[in-house]
Formats: C-alpha cells, sequence, structure tokens
C-alpha cells in the first residue's frame, strides 16, 4: 500500500512541480494528496475559506504519514500554504520542505530545527528525507 503524503504548495505557480512528483514515482510508493475535487471548493477563488472546505484539507493532512512543501518562487508569500502549514504544525505532522530551485526563499516558519530539508529536489531526496524519523512536535 502506497504511502499517502499530502504536497503542500503554491497552486498558482507551482503546478508542474507537483506534477512532477507523479512522473517520478513510477513504482506509486507514495500516494501524493493535495488537489481538491470541485466537490471540496477551489482554494484558488476563494474557496479555502470556506469552513467545509478547510474541514476537507485538515482530513486529508490527518490522513498523511506527512506533509511536503514544495517551495516555489513565491511560496513565501502564500497564505494558502501559511495555512497548511499551521495546520501540519497543529496535527504534529511530519514537514518535509524542499526548494524547487536552490535560491527559492522558504517562508520564515521553516527556520523551525525540527524542519526535515530534501535537499536538492530530486525524487531521491524527498524520499530519503520520507523515510528519516522526526515529527514536528
Amino acid at each position: 500500500m502506497a504511502k499517502k503524503i499530502y504536497v503542500c504548495y503554491d497552486h498558482e505557480n507551482d503546478e508542474q512541480y507537483r506534477n512532477k512528483l507523479e512522473e517520478w514515482d513510477t513504482a506509486k510508493e507514495f500516494e501524493f494528496t493535495s488537489k481538491l475535487s470541485t466537490d471540496d471548493g477551489n482554494p484558488a477563488s476563494g474557496g479555502m475559506y470556506s469552513e467545509a472546505c478547510r474541514k476537507k484539507i485538515r482530513d486529508k493532512i490527518a490522513e498523511a504519514a506527512c506533509v511536503l512543501c514544495l517551495i516555489g518562487k513565491n511560496t513565501r508569500n502564500s497564505e494558502w500554504v501559511k495555512w497548511e502549514i499551521d495546520e501540519a504544525v497543529k496535527q504534529k505532522k511530519k514537514i518535509i520542505v524542499t526548494k524547487t530551485e536552490p535560491l527559492n526563499t522558504p517562508p520564515s516558519c521553516f527556520l523551525h530545527p525540527k524542519t526535515l530539508w530534501a535537499k536538492p529536489f530530486t525524487f531521491e531526496g524527498i524520499k530519503e528525507a520520507i523515510a528519516r524519523p522526526g515529527r514536528w512536535a
């Protein structure tokens, strides 16, 4: 059975990196979740502010073994990403962070000593970070 990984990223700018995870995982070792179905509401159109949408995201994070945050060029400005990470911290989830490009600046919340970094943005680097022990507590 594939390990569930909740993927947190800037939906407006970094979809190609999210899709890259699926391309890399040819053996289907992981079930990458993040996208809401059309029934869940659309975070880009303000749907994330509905309580029903937030609950569905909380549930997806709760079901995941860990949270993987993709740091793109504009991620540090995303309120959506900040909200998802806050939820992951509240649930004491293991949080793994990876920069899609080396010079991308992460949000300040990732300067926490319990942050697990996957360097560089490669499937092997991400797999190694997922395998490492750790929780945000």
